[in-house]
């Protein structure tokens, strides 16, 4: 339950305001506005709200107190709720826990759990289930009753979950399907990136195979192809030699031509020069003559063109002529038309005149005949008008007769039936009474069935939920006991790891353990070890052992010094740093000389910590006879003191205390803790006991699981057993609600069916009295039928006179019209005629001017076509003399052209046989330039070919030409040893093996081998006749290039058919085939962690579906009790959307007031949807109690009558539920155990006050005086 709420700067709260309250119902009261909301709002933000709209704001600093007209904003909101945990509702194991959190004007917000700061998630984790959340049913505050009423039937869900404490269970489902996705989306990552590396890996396997086989090519190509570089450098160099000779003596030749052609071009400068001093003078001449040339043909041009432009003149003067005859004549025709249209146009426009007179006198005719009709036609109309009314209403008397006639009809016909249906009514009703009381006896044995079905499944309950501690107990222990290993190993693992790289040991020691552990060897074969590993003591001891020994437990055991002093007197040691040894002594020459055990505060010789053993039995007594382990330093003290005095010897002796302290008689005192994980007799001891408790540990944990599978056994067991019954016991409740709903339809057809018994009865009176009443209407309304019949044939008569006056004057109008249409017919024509008249003299005025225009147009035509052909004539005089005289001056000029041009063609003979001279000597020169170029050509060939080599090498092998000729390998010689072996005594049956293995190999991998020619062996004499060889001739390189170059070609071929090849590739399938190993086992890591987040996921569905199953029956029976309660009677009911999804499907509330047909919620009243809300939230709080609820003002919208049962309903509950609430109704008050006021007294700021029941009115404000007398701030 709560114990109070303290509010520091919240919304109107600007001071520290506290809020005490105890148990049954917590009132506080106030005027509208004065904060009381704000309390609720406190709760709820305490409780985790997120939304600042629910809380009544824009964002969530809006909380903080924002000032008023004499107050200061405030810096921070914070609030805090004590919660009373006796009970232990909340799982903390505390008897009061407070929640609080706090907020900063910069957003910055905490929450706190007893003072600490934690999270949202662990709040919500510590109230989820208790019903008692920001959102859960715990708070009913101002329009939550109706949006849980108007929520659609999944929002209304959240609300049984939370009741059924299975929103936990949602939520950890929640993030285990969220953990169950990522799993399968990793899953199927995991299994493609599995698949893949072993397509790698396969793919992987078989490119090492080929990158083997192709590095073996490789290799051969390698050599052959740097072998055959070397050669083609060696010829080439020796080819570039030979060329560089031939262009020397080719080039001193060219010289020699080049002076002899310059000579012949100066000759040939000099002819030139007179040969264009010849032809200038030519030209000039040619110039002349064409000058003369173009003028006379100038001239001849302009005589034809003034000939024939005469001849076109003289046609024109004669056309000319006629064309002005031709005028004059169709002037004059002009003028003789033009005078006769006049008198016709002045005939036509009298006649015009004259029968626009006679259309003006019918048209007023027309008139006076169209006024009189019109006056007839009004008076007809009103006529019609009257008649047409009076025919109305003759119309609506006898549909009204007829309708009372046909009413009278249906009315007795009406009464027949109800009659008939009155006595079927009487006999239905009484089947259905006995057909009630037979379904109610069936309904009262299903439901003794049920309740027997009920007793059986809770004691099935009980018994699982007992099993189920004993398994959660279990679980709980093996998961503490897991823990504990998980830890223990842990721990051993870090001892171990430790005591494996000897930690605490210096690195002499280390190495010398190390000789000692890997030979056999003196005098490293007679070392035991340290005295720490060898000395076994209990755990609790070993601390002071650690201490007693201190330095000494790094000494190294030895059998016998001889053997190591003869080893550091050899000069070959190798030992790192210090190392302390200690020579095992026979243990009679041990001794004690003092002997304290009997003194007081001594506790044992430190000899004494040690374990018995074989192995070490007088070890402990001659490294520790000189420590003693006392109780306090002040006993060591003593000791120390005491044996200084009394010892004469020089030895002394060491005491170490309980507390770790070790003083020597040296007065030496060491103190401090010892670390246990460098301390080797401490990590011995902790080693063994971890190793001890490990193996224990593990049987306790088999023994448990056992235990905890047979529990698992039993409980699937009762879970069968349990969902048999609960199949049962829900098939016996589905008859029950079926027998209880036909139950409940019959009587409701019974109660209908009395009722349209009364009804019926009721009706035939009814209808008898319909029929009297009707039949009196109808003798009323002929007598109004034959009065209106005589009205109407007086009218009729009248309105046929009127017609008849009409009709003649119509056809006098009608007659007037036709001629009034003849003759402006004729006018039309005889209009259209004048102006056809006017347009023709206007059109022939026109015409006259034209012909007159023409005629003066073609006089002066012909007056400037004769001038003109005089002016030509003149021109061709002046042209021909011109041209006589231009004739003389051509012959003239052709005579010196002749002259010249022999001259001209004396000089181009001369020209010509030099010419061909020089051009002998050019084709020479041209020639040898030709072989010039063509030995630079070859010459930048072979450059090309050897850069092109180097790049080639360069891009292949990394090496540089004199690189690869340094290596000395020659294609030529390998060539010749492999086909001439018996040059250099070599075998042929090992060329004839390696050709077949070539062309073996060749075949098998699929590449098509070459069949060049074999070269025949020449066998000539020889000057060497004993030498079995000397007459075989060897090939030149020419001549075997080729075929080694095709063998290169060949190898390359086949490395390119190989496709890509990767070299790594064996490198490479180590590391995959490990990857592979490591992603399968994480495959399957996640195959099992799948496979348990979907057995977590369907034992939460099974306990989910259980509990909600359990509680949504529990909170549907006590809506129904509570409905009725609070109405006063009426059925109430919470129904599932969908029974078969029943962890998914909505709920639906439907309500029947008293009095009401059942209904939907929507279509109930304010005050009825409160009450039904109440009702169904109550009956959540009977099903699952919530330490505490909030009413926010919930009976705002009820009467007088609801107030008092919604009141006497909260008394019933307060004995196990806390009621805080916010009212303005008084009997809401009157119940009440404690009251709480809050008021403004500042403008603003809010302030709790303490008020008596009588300082509040009916409307829930405080009264006049309590401001001053009766109430007082808190």
């Amino acid at each position: 339950m709560l114990k109070s709420l303290e509010l520091t700067g919240f919304k109107s709260f600007a001071d520290r305001t506290v809020f005490d309250f105890s148990t049954g119902i917590t009132a506080v009261v106030g005027p509208n506005g004065s904060g009381k909301s704000n309390v609720v709002d406190g709760i709820k933000w305490i409780l985790g709200d997120q939304s600042a709209k629910s809380l009544r704001g824009k964002e969530m600093t809006d909380v903080i107190f924002n000032g008023s007209t004499n107050r200061k904003p405030s810096n921070f909101a914070e609030a805090t709720l004590t919660f009373d945990n006796r009970s232990r509702f909340l799982p903390r194991d505390e008897d009061t826990v407070s929640i609080g959190r706090r907020i900063l004007r910069s957003g910055d917000a905490e929450y706190l759990i007893n003072g600490e700061t934690t999270r949202l998630r662990d709040v919500r984790e510590l109230l989820a289930g208790t019903g008692a959340g920001a959102s859960a049913y715990a708070i009913i505050e101002q329009g939550r009753v109706d949006q849980i009423l108007q929520a659609n039937a999944t929002t209304r869900r959240s609300v049984f979950e939370e009741a059924a404490g299975i929103s936990r269970f949602k939520s950890k489902k929640g993030e285990a399907q969220r953990k169950l996705d990522r799993v399968d989306q990793n899953l199927l990552r995991l299994t493609d990136i599995v698949d893949e590396v072993e397509s790698q890996r396969n793919s992987l396997r078989s490119q090492a195979t080929k990158a083997a086989k192709y590095r073996e090519i490789s290799q051969e190509l390698k050599t052959l192809w740097m072998g055959l570089v070397t050669d083609d450098v060696q010829h080439l160099a020796k080819e570039i030699e030979t060329l560089s000779a031939t262009l020397q003596q080719q080039t001193s030749k060219i010289s020699s031509l080049t002076k002899q052609q310059q000579q012949l071009e100066e000759k040939l400068q000099g002819m030139d020069g007179e040969l264009t001093k010849a032809e200038a003078t030519l030209k000039q001449f040619e110039k002349q003559s064409a000058t003369i040339r173009e003028e006379m043909a100038s001239h001849r041009s302009a005589i034809r063109h003034n000939q024939a432009r005469q001849e076109e003149l003289t046609i024109d003067i004669v056309r000319l002529e006629k064309q002005r005859t031709l005028l004059a004549t169709r002037a004059r025709e002009v003028v003789d038309e033009l005078a006769h249209n006049q008198n016709i146009f002045e005939k036509s426009e009298a006649e015009l005149q004259q029968y626009q007179t006679g259309l003006q006198q019918r048209k007023n005719q027309k008139e006076e005949l169209t006024h009189s009709i019109k006056q007839d036609q009004n008076t007809i109309k009103i006529k019609q008008q009257q008649t047409i009314q009076i025919n109305k209403e003759i119309s609506s008397s006898e549909n009204r007769i007829a309708t009372l006639q046909a009413h009278i009809e249906t009315t007795l016909t009406a009464t027949k039936t109800l009659q008939q249906k009155h006595t079927e009514q009487e006999r239905v009703l009484q089947e259905a009474t006995l057909l009630g009381e037979k379904l109610q006896q069936e309904f009262n044995a299903v439901t003794l069935e049920t309740e027997q079905a009920e007793i059986a499944v809770q004691k099935i309950r009980d018994e699982r939920r007992l099993l189920q501690g004993e398994q959660s107990e279990g679980q709980q222990s093996v998961a503490q006991m897991r823990e504990q290993r998980s830890a223990w190993q842990a721990r051993k693992s870090l001892l171990e790891d430790m005591e494996l790289r000897q930690e605490g040991m210096g690195i002499g020691a280390k190495e010398i353990l190390s000789r000692a552990t890997k030979t056999n060897v003196s005098p490293w074969n007679s070392i035991h070890g340290t005295v720490a590993n060898l000395f076994d003591v209990d755990i609790e001891q070993a601390a002071l052992l650690e201490v007693a020994l201190g330095e000494r437990a790094e000494l190294i055991v030895i059998d016998d010094f001889d053997p190591l002093i003869d080893y550091l007197n050899s000069g070959n040691h190798q030992i790192n740093g210090r190392v302390q040894f200690i020579e095992v002594v026979k243990p009679e020459s041990l001794s004690s000389s003092f002997d304290l055990s009997q003194h007081p505060g001594v506790v044992m010789r430190a000899d004494e910590l040690v374990k018995e053993s074989d192995l070490v039995s007088h070890l402990p007594l001659q490294v520790l006879s000189d420590t003693w382990v006392v109780e306090t330093l002040e006993v060591a003290r003593q000791l120390a003191s005491k044996f200084t005095q009394e010892s004469s010897e020089k030895k002394s002796l060491r005491f170490v205390t309980l507390q770790g302290e070790l003083l020597d008689t040296g007065g030496t005192l060491v103190v401090g803790i010892v670390q246990t994980e460098s301390a080797l007799v401490s990590r011995k001891s902790e080693l063994r006991r971890l190793r001890n408790d490990l193996t224990t540990l593990e049987q306790r944990i088999q023994t448990e699981e056992n235990r905890l599978r047979a529990l698992v056994e039993t409980l699937g067991d009762k879970d069968d057993a349990l969902e048999i019954v609960e199949v049962k016991l829900q098939q016996q409740v589905d008859l029950q609600n079926e027998q209880k709903a036909i139950v409940a339809a019959h009587t409701k057809d019974i109660r209908r069916n009395k009722k349209e018994l009364t009804t019926t009865a009721n009706e035939i009176i009814n209808t008898q009295k319909q029929i009297e009443l009707q039949q009196q209407k109808c003798q009323q309304a002929q007598k109004e039928l034959t009065l209106l019949q005589e009205k109407l044939n007086s009218h009729e008569e009248e309105s046929q006179q009127l017609e008849q006056a009409a009709n003649t004057r119509k056809e006098k109008s009608q007659q007037l019209e036709q001629q009034e249409q003849t003759a402006r017919l004729d006018f039309a024509k005889r209009e259209e005629r004048v102006n056809s008249l006017r347009n023709a003299y206007s059109r022939l005025q026109k015409d006259q001017q034209t012909r007159i225009e023409q005629s003066e147009e073609a006089e002066r035509r012909y007056e400037t076509a004769c001038a003109k052909q005089k002016e030509i004539q003149l021109q061709l005089l002046n042209s021909n003399a011109i041209l006589d005289e231009l004739t003389l001056v051509e012959e003239r000029l052709d005579e010196k052209l002749s002259s010249c041009t022999a001259q001209c063609s004396a000089v181009r003979h001369q020209r010509t046989s030099i010419t061909k001279e020089e051009a002998a000597v050019r084709a020479e020169r041209r020639q040898l330039n030709e072989l010039e170029h063509a030995a630079q050509m070859k010459i930048r060939d072979i450059e090309h070919q050897q850069k092109n080599a180097a790049e080639r090498i360069e891009e292949e092998y990394q090496m540089t030409i004199d690189e690869v000729v340094a290596t000395g390998k020659s294609a030529y010689q390998d060539y010749l040893q492999e086909h001439f072996p018996e040059a250099f005594e070599t075998p042929v049956e090992e060329f004839v093996a390696e050709e077949s293995a070539i062309k073996e190999t060749e075949q098998a991998d699929g590449i098509p081998t070459e069949n060049p020619e074999v070269e025949s062996i020449e066998v000539e004499d020889s000057d060497n006749p004993s030498h079995p060889f000397a007459d075989i001739k060897l090939p030149s390189f020419e001549e075997v290039r080729d075929k080694i170059e095709t063998r290169v070609n060949r190898l390359r071929r086949k490395m390119k058919s190989m496709g890509g090849v990767n070299t790594n590739s064996l490198d490479d399938l180590d590391e995959l085939e490990e990857r592979y190993e490591h992603l399968s086992s994480q495959l399957e890591d996640l195959q099992m962690a799948k496979e348990a987040l979907e057995e977590i996921i369907r034992r939460i569905n099974i306990e989910s579906k259980r509990l909600f199953v359990e509680t949504f029956e529990s909170i549907r029976g006590h809506f129904h009790l509570l409905f009725r309660k609070l109405f006063g009677g009426g059925e109430g009911d919470i129904v599932l959307e969908d029974p078969d999804d029943v962890l998914e499907c909505g709920i639906d509330i439907v309500a029947r007031p008293p009095g009401k047909e059942l209904r939907s919620i929507s279509l109930l009243s304010g005050g009825e949807r409160t009450m039904t809300a109440v009702a169904m939230l109550l009956a959540i709080f009977k099903s699952k109690p919530s330490p505490f609820c909030i009413l926010d003002e919930c009976d705002a919208a009820l009467d007088e009558a609801n107030v008092d049962r919604y009141v006497n309903v909260l008394t019933e509950f307060k004995e196990s539920t806390q009621f805080i609430m916010i009212t303005h109704r008084k009997p809401s008050m009157a119940e009440a155990d404690m009251l709480y006021g809050v008021t403004m007294e500042q403008s603003g700021v809010s302030k709790r006050m303490n008020v008596r029941f009588d300082d509040v009115n009916e409307h829930g404000e405080f009264n006049p005086s309590t401001s001053g007398d009766n109430a007082h701030a808190a």
